[in-house]
């Protein structure tokens, strides 16, 4: 998930540049390991000053031309849409924005449900696999259940600042973070804490903030991204930390999490200090590098959401000037999805597959979420 505020939008423009300065003293903030825990780092990386981003050519012909199909807007206009979700069958897709949650169908678009009056932007949605709960993450306010029957809040599991979600597969549990180095694990039902994750017991005095969330297809581990680039792997039955990804110097934030739908691959979107966008894909048995993406656009939107098809096949990825995909399993470079309307704006802040892997759902700073059809 990522981070997009808020209501007023030339209050979001100063965050980003107050953050964005800040992330240079965030990189160097590298702490030594005191566990016994694996400490996997990268070859550094000389930062050079960055070159033009040309276009990128396709590494292999597609054979299907990936289309927009549908466009959904908020009930309330104006509100940036932070989040995306499908249902289990994908039916319905929920669409968060400022203080509001829309449950769309997405055959056409027509409205089922709202949720109203929430506590801030909805920076994080899920559906329990059921489809009876809607889960939200928020800007301000923490992570709370909603009963889709009546809309109403169900449980609150805790609050905070600029909080994120990852719900377990089988529905059972929910790890949440927000703007500290912790990251929570609880029971959904009734909102027991069942363990508090520390980084800071590995790395000495770490408190760099957790900035996203991806659980394991079997539920074994979450990781976890973090403000300055550090990754965290951590496993939800020892409740311990398998290893964790240090950063190389010219590498900086976890904006997007994605595990591969075998469990093999966790790729890691980012930037780099000189704000160009970049992707990176590791093996999980291992936090070996596997892939390194770059065929990206350079905002410093501070988001790069990333989503691996269910079928495995695809990668996409986005960030301020469209969306990318890629074909598993070399990582070719497909295409770059971009919108049509010459007064829309490119910039993807969240990034869903449907269930059969046919659609692509993204959120987009301006007011609206798109479905692409992808896939035959």
């Amino acid at each position: 998930m990522t981070h997009k505020y808020l209501g007023n939008r030339h209050m979001i423009f100063a965050l980003i540049i107050i953050l964005v300065l800040s992330t240079g003293l965030a990189c160097n903030l590298l702490s030594s390991l005191t566990g016994q825990v694996e400490e996997i780092v990268e070859e550094t990386i000389p930062i050079e000053e960055p070159e033009p981003v040309e276009e990128p050519e396709p590494d292999v012909e597609l054979a299907f031309i990936p289309e927009q199909v549908l466009r959904l807007e908020p009930t309330v206009s104006g509100q940036t849409v932070n989040s995306v979700a499908y249902n289990v069958d994908g039916s319905q897709i929920a669409i968060g924005s400022y203080i509001l949650t829309d449950i769309m169908d997405t055959t056409d678009g027509s409205l089922i449900q709202s949720l109203e009056d929430l506590p801030h932007s909805v920076m994080g949605v899920a559906f329990s696999p059921d489809g009876q709960a809607l889960y939200g993450a928020f800007a301000l306010g923490g992570v709370n259940r909603y009963t889709l029957a009546d809309g109403e809040l169900d449980v609150d599991y805790h609050g905070g600042f600029d909080n994120n979600l990852a719900l377990s597969p089988d529905g059972e549990t929910i790890a949440t973070g927000s703007r500290s180095p912790e990251m929570w694990l609880w029971q959904v039902s009734d909102g027991e804490l069942i363990h508090e994750f520390e980084p800071a017991d590995y790395i000495e005095d770490y408190s760099e903030w957790l900035t996203s969330l991806a659980y394991s297809p079997d539920g074994n581990l979450v990781a976890a991204g973090h403000w300055d680039g550090h990754v965290f792997l951590w496993d939800t039955n020892s409740m311990d930390l398998v290893y964790y990804i240090e950063p190389e110097t010219d590498y900086c934030s976890g904006w997007g999490l994605a595990f591969s739908p075998d469990g093999q691959l966790l790729a890691v979107g980012g930037q780099r200090q000189e704000w160009d966008d970049v992707i990176k894909v590791y093996n999980v048995s291992d936090g070996s590098l596997a892939f390194v993406l770059e065929e990206f656009g350079r905002g410093g939107a501070m988001d790069e959401p990333v989503a691996f098809s269910p079928d495995g096949e695809r990668l996409a990825a986005g960030g301020t000037e469209g969306i990318y995909l890629w074909q598993l399993p070399e990582m070719d470079f497909l295409t770059e999805l971009e919108i049509d309307d010459l007064d829309a704006s490119d910039w993807v802040t969240d990034l869903t597959f449907s269930p059969d892997s046919r659609y692509l759902a993204a959120g987009y700073w301006n007011d609206y979420a798109l479905i692409w059809q992808v896939q035959e």
